[in-house]
């Protein structure tokens, strides 16, 4: 008998938009647009991937395949020269990286913040003693949603890293340009459950072999990393869960499992199927 697998209750859209993501078209003058309105003065080297303008203290990277951006600011010698023992104000933090990123927000998504953590180090003065714990800064992260879809994945988020004293000390925005084409209705719970039973993952396992628990299942559409192209945002429901058998007891795993049929409203220039990281 096929392994169990019980999804916890889902907050499935009816439907999902179809979305289609342009190509980013770096040019001179469009880096240097960025870079002027960051702060950066310097010219940009081509790194395959990337095009990086680096300063004494400054240092900004833009993805070449995506919308996407990195900026560094180093102004400190080690982590260390700007730690405190108390982080910004969590309430002022997110005004002052939302402030900054204002110019930056993608007009065809919302974002909301989504948790703000503190950076932190350890530090022992000596061998036995015990380690006082300074910040180093206050990272506030955002994500987005289109039509109140969430979008999963590492190239749908920004992130903003603010001081003790306020400062920007790091920032980016994963971001791809996207319209929405058409929409399409979603699975039901008991067909992902099916579509995840059968995947390459589990398709092997039965109750006799395997135990298989999922802990956090949430619907949206999958970005690729920024380094990536894509052309199709593919509705996904993101999986966490451990399985467990005789020999390799709760071993964690996150995957994405198909959420919609896309078939017939994938771009004419794409010709391949869901992405790899779509098990299901």
């Amino acid at each position: 008998m096929a392994v169990t697998i019980t999804l916890p209750e889902l907050d499935l859209p009816g439907e999902y938009p179809v979305l289609h993501a342009v190509p980013a078209r770096w040019d001179e003058d469009s880096r240097a647009v960025l870079a002027a309105r960051l702060g950066v003065e310097a010219r940009f080297e081509d790194r395959g991937l990337w095009h990086v303008a680096r300063t004494d203290r400054m240092s900004l990277e833009i993805y070449a395949a995506t919308d996407s951006f990195r900026l560094d600011i180093v102004d400190r010698t080690n982590e260390l020269d700007s730690a405190t023992e108390r982080g910004l104000d969590q309430a002022d933090a997110v005004r002052r990286a939302e402030e900054f990123l204002a110019p930056f927000r993608p007009g065809a998504a919302e974002s909301r913040v989504v948790s703000v953590v503190e950076a932190e180090v350890l530090v022992s003065r000596e061998p036995r003693s015990e380690p006082r714990r300074y910040v180093t800064g206050t990272q506030v992260n955002l994500g987005f949603t289109v039509e109140g879809v969430p979008l999963l994945g590492p190239g749908a988020k920004m992130q903003v890293t603010v001081g003790a004293e306020g400062e920007i000390q790091a920032a980016y925005r994963m971001w791809r340009k996207v319209s929405t084409v058409d929409r399409v209705r979603g699975y039901a719970p008991e067909e992902l459950a099916d579509r995840l039973g059968r995947s390459r993952m589990f398709a092997h396992l039965t109750d006799e072999t395997a135990r298989v628990e999922i802990t956090t299942a949430r619907a949206g559409l999958l970005c690729l990393p920024p380094t990536e192209r894509q052309t199709l945002l593919p509705p996904a429901i993101e999986i966490r869960g451990t399985v467990s058998t005789e020999t390799a007891p709760d071993v964690g795993f996150s995957i994405f499992v198909s959420a919609a049929d896309t078939r017939g409203r994938r771009p004419r220039t794409e010709r391949t199927g869901l992405p790899s990281r779509i098990v299901a």
